[in-house]
């Protein structure tokens, strides 16, 4: 009792009352009921029977919001959880973004493509409605990034892509990243713009992990979301062995990064087991390493390079068979200068990728351009050993 009393007064501090609950718990249930029972006396025992389960359909409680002390917003609706982060970003404030896809623009040579895509987080599709004050709406805050890029910048905007397919497991619900299905669509809307192979279902095989419960359960400290787990389900090409992977590790040690050992390679895809936290590494094994990916069966002459964050992980995994080399660096481990590596590489298409949680921060722009200024390492030399 007092768990639920503790939840209830949780959810009147939120200042909501169209997200309150309706149980017994957290409104006076015996009340309501004899109201509803008083004029039913002189019915027959079926006809009440009939009315008293149409009364408790009809009055069901609506979703239950409310947001932790650690700022994660926690939706119970129907029994579904699902966490998300809380966004508090404005479009006017949004300028350093495209300035930075605007610099790396004008730092390419004119006949390489850059293209820019920002990723809208859980929150600006699975908010209840009366929860809505507790995350600032996400659209315009995108679409005004997208305005302030120049003409040379193709956007990619997936925010139809994804809103299409709400109902579908898209994000995940106990993890601040999308799901695989969400970044396939994505995949979709960029490969369509691009002009390249647009990846199906059909040629990819389904797989799930069981017993998902991601960094949501850590980061909240909810107990019910720690509670909760969720089917990772993601998708192996079904010629995957035709896919060559090289890696080149990055070491973190006392917030440094450096490079760890020598290329090597390996699958892109390390699923991990039943109940593992990290199912999302699945894709490269994490974010600390530069990735190179060769498919020349794709036959498209294109060359593709991902500058991003982890969300930009699983779309890699639905543009492997689009570009017959796909190479993914990390803004926050990679070693070199870029510019170096996109000519050694032989680059024709550049995609940058963030969620907007990470667009957003300012800090993020800072290391993206720093990739251009960066000090040459011949990390470009030491991955692209070997090519073709």
């Amino acid at each position: 009792m007092n768990h639920l009393k503790n939840k209830c007064e949780q959810d009147r501090e939120t200042r909501i009352p169209s997200v309150t609950t309706n149980d017994s718990s957290c409104v006076g249930a015996k009340g309501t009921l004899n109201s509803v029972l008083r004029p039913l006396r002189s019915v027959s025992f079926v006809t009440f029977l009939v009315l008293l389960l149409f009364v408790a359909f009809s009055t069901a409680a609506p979703a239950r919001c409310w947001k932790t002390p650690r700022g994660i917003i926690v939706s119970l609706e129907k029994d579904r959880v699902c966490a998300m982060e809380a966004f508090g970003g404005a479009p006017d404030e949004f300028t350093y973004y495209s300035d930075m896809v605007n610099r790396w623009r004008g730092s390419l040579d004119s006949s390489i493509r850059l293209w820019n895509m920002i990723v809208p987080t859980s929150a600006a599709y699975y908010l209840p409605e009366g929860a809505k004050g507790l995350s600032n709406d996400q659209h315009p805050v995108i679409r005004r990034a997208y305005t302030q890029m120049g003409e040379g910048v193709r956007a990619v905007d997936v925010w139809d892509s994804l809103s299409s397919h709400v109902s579908e497991p898209i994000y995940a619900r106990t993890d601040h990243h999308w799901m695989p299905l969400g970044a396939y669509y994505a995949a979709r809307a960029f490969a369509s713009q691009a002009g390249v192979a647009v990846p199906d279902t059909a040629d990819y095989e389904r797989k799930v992990i069981h017993g998902f419960n991601g960094t949501m359960g850590r980061w909240s400290e909810s107990r019910t979301v720690k509670n909760t787990t969720e089917d990772f389900i993601w998708y192996r090409p079904l010629d995957s062995s035709r896919i060559t992977t090289t890696y080149l590790d990055h070491r973190i040690l006392r917030s440094v990064v450096s490079i760890s050992g020598e290329p090597y390679e390996s699958s892109f895809f390390l699923p991990r087991r039943d109940g593992s936290p990290g199912a999302y590494s699945t894709f490269m094994n994490g974010d600390a390493r530069t990735t190179r990916v060769r498919y020349p069966e794709a036959r498209s002459g294109r060359r593709l390079l991902i500058v991003k964050d982890s969300y930009g992980n699983a779309l890699a995994s639905f543009l492997l068979r689009s570009f017959d080399e796909v190479n993914v660096i990390d803004f926050r481990y990679f070693q070199g200068n870029v510019l170096d590596y996109i000519t050694q590489a032989g680059i024709t298409d550049v995609l940058i990728v963030n969620n907007l949680q990470h667009a957003y921060n300012p800090s993020t722009s800072v290391k993206i351009l720093r990739l251009l200024e960066a000090p040459s390492t011949h990390v470009e030399e030491v991955i692209l050993s070997g090519r073709e």
